[in-house]
């Protein structure tokens, strides 16, 4: 459990800073590679031109967007957490608008890329003497992704 000890918060609110910062730009990697994958098993025109889209999303949305939050937000940037700096941030609502647009990219891509699945399930022939076992692993793997959120 995190507590905020007196006379540590600047300290403790730049650590939550850099983890929320780690946090995201790991997400934009995971999605990057998995973008890239898509990619790189070319599949039809149409589907690749959806990727192709959902990745140009991904750099915008998780990447760019998020940059620009994150050290442009207050001037100086470093005065999110040192409350001695005087400093300049943008209305609230900035960060907001941002987190919906983020929300909404991460919705979009999360539905783009289990498309991929249904693509390579299409695919697949199975044989009668398969089906038992491979359909149930599927649809773990098809569950599992969705607990996961991913």
């Amino acid at each position: 459990m995190l507590r905020l000890v007196p006379g540590h918060t600047p300290k403790q609110l730049h650590v939550i800073f850099i983890t929320q910062c780690l946090n995201v730009y790991a997400m934009f990697l995971v999605k990057a590679s998995i973008c890239t994958y898509l990619i790189a098993l070319n599949f039809g025109r149409s589907y690749r031109i959806l990727i192709w889209i959902s990745a140009v999303v991904v750099v915008l949305c998780n990447f760019i967007m998020m940059l620009i939050l994150h050290f442009a937000y207050c001037r100086p940037y470093y005065s999110r957490w040192d409350f001695s700096v005087k400093g300049e941030c943008w209305p609230a609502a900035v960060s907001e608008a941002t987190a919906y647009v983020q929300i909404a990219s991460n919705i979009f891509t999360d539905l783009v890329s289990p498309l991929a699945s249904l693509a390579i399930v299409c695919k697949l022939t199975f044989t009668r003497s398969m089906l038992p076992h491979r359909l149930p692993t599927l649809g773990m793997c098809s569950l599992a992704r969705k607990r996961n959120g991913a």
